[in-house]
């Protein structure tokens, strides 16, 4: 594979990454300011509905995110079964050790990344 094609596909999956976080903003504009301007007050003064409804809202927009980002990706279970990991594996260091500003998802993904591809 030349380096240009190399450079291009590398791109294309930084650009997939960009758009997948952009994906994650959209809370934001939804929380700070779409529904206080809706609800009138501020997201701490939300009552239980108008949370509930928040991320509803916020999840079904990142269900559509994450299907159109995929759409064109055959690997979506195994993004999301690497994803598991990351999730699960740092709630379980999270608590046996009791601290949570390592990334212990991602020392376990990586070790299990490399048994995969071994």
């Amino acid at each position: 594979m030349s380096e240009q094609n190399v450079t291009a596909k590398g791109m294309d999956y930084l650009n997939l990454a960009l758009w997948a976080f952009a994906g994650l903003g959209v809370e934001v504009i939804y929380a700070f300011l779409l529904e206080p301007f809706l609800y009138g007050k501020q997201m701490a003064d939300w009552n239980s509905g108008q949370n509930i409804a928040h991320w509803i809202i916020t999840c079904i927009t990142w269900g559509i995110i994450t299907y159109v980002l995929l759409r064109d990706i055959y690997y979506a279970f195994e993004t999301a079964l690497f994803t598991l990991i990351l999730v699960f594996g740092h709630k379980a260091f999270e608590l046996w050790l009791g601290k949570t500003n390592f990334p212990y998802g991602g020392v376990v993904l990586a070790l299990t990344r490399d048994l995969y591809t071994f």
